[in-house]
């Protein structure tokens, strides 16, 4: 437990799919009700355009860049962050920031410079840091999804997994965080819903960072974003589809829509990575996340990020289709709408196998 007379600055790196739009989201609403016991949700500078940026502190970590416009803030990060340290210099207590950006850049030279920044912006008050990490296959395929989803509808799963973000490289982050804040500041967590304290998000982080529940402000359940299907997301991934509606991205919403109706909810019990796939992903990942746990997990949850063989991973087989994938996506390509004297679209490229 930390001693409630020491100030101190938490700093909770937000990997995306773990949890960290909700603990944002519970910490923003009840930040009125935490300050009356000396905890603060730091100033998030607001500017209503989307809750999601509003209720976390983008403008603190977009410091050193990313991927919102810094023209679009109330204020300068420059100016945020010494609003925060003025701040702890004179309320005490404890201090809150919680941003996405944190992990992009933790582990990279940039996070080094970020952390020594931030323990100099706190002056005499301790600073912690905690993130969640979640086995890489598993965070991998939902990332995916979830960036299709979005407005950043072009993404090659193959390029994806040639370079996957730096931030699955969990080790290196955390490891270097431990070494300018010291181990004992650095708090590891896996997220998976069998080991979440009170079974959600938020009361595991509550938890883990010995801040008291509000008796009158339960944890909201979780929302939960429902996830593409596989045959969705692989076909608004496929290199032809991207190439070929590079020019027109209402047609990928098209597209998203079509492949997400109800109809094809029996989808969903196929994934996007096969088990081979998944194997060849986490042998990357295997020496450093032998490190991390050695640093910072026990055996259960070292075990959580081990693969595990023995679950069945079924990607969607051709005969489970009226089509064959590779027929399906020449037939989308071919009802694309064209413009006068324009090419016909290039040919989608023949599978050497099928997927299993």
């Amino acid at each position: 437990m930390v001693s409630a007379t020491t100030p101190e600055l938490l700093v909770h790196v937000g990997l995306p799919k773990t949890g960290t739009s909700a603990i944002q989201l519970y910490m923003y609403r009840a930040r009125e009700d935490f300050a009356k016991n000396g905890i603060y949700w730091a100033e998030t500078y607001p500017n209503g355009l989307h809750e999601w940026a509003d209720v976390a502190h983008h403008v603190y970590s977009h410091k050193w860049g990313g991927w919102l416009d810094q023209s679009k803030f109330k204020v300068t990060p420059d100016v945020a962050w010494r609003s925060l340290s003025e701040a702890i210099a004179t309320k005490g207590g404890r201090h809150v920031i919680s941003s996405e950006r944190f992990c992009d850049l933790l582990g990279l030279p940039v996070g080094e410079a970020m952390l020594k920044f931030i323990k100099d912006t706190a002056g005499p008050a301790r600073v912690r840091l905690i993130g969640y990490v979640r086995r890489q296959d598993d965070l991998i395929e939902s990332h995916i999804s979830e960036l299709i989803k979005g407005k950043n509808a072009k993404v090659s799963i193959q390029k994806y997994l040639e370079r996957v973000p730096t931030f699955l490289y969990y080790d290196e982050a955390f490891v270097q965080a431990a070494n300018i804040l010291g181990k004992e500041n650095v708090i590891v967590r896996v997220y998976a819903r069998d080991r979440l304290v009170g079974g959600d998000a938020v009361s595991d982080f509550l938890h883990a960072c010995d801040i008291p529940m509000l008796s009158e402000r339960a944890p909201e359940k979780e929302n939960v974003n429902p996830s593409l299907n596989a045959l969705t997301t692989k076909i608004l991934s496929d290199p032809s589809i991207i190439a070929n509606f590079e020019d027109q991205p209402s047609w990928f919403f098209v597209l998203r829509k079509m492949f997400s109706q109800e109809k094809y909810a029996w989808l969903n019990k196929y994934v996007l990575l096969d088990s081979e796939m998944r194997r060849s992903l986490m042998a990357r990942f295997d020496q450093g996340n032998k490190r991390l746990a050695t640093m910072f997990l026990n055996a259960d949850d070292a075990n959580a990020l081990e693969f595990d063989d023995t679950i069945p991973r079924p990607t969607i087989p051709n005969e489970e289709l009226v089509l064959t994938y590779e027929d399906l996506i020449q037939l989308i390509l071919t009802l694309r709408p064209r413009q006068p004297n324009q090419k016909p679209p290039a040919p989608a490229p023949k599978a050497k196998a099928k997927a299993r």
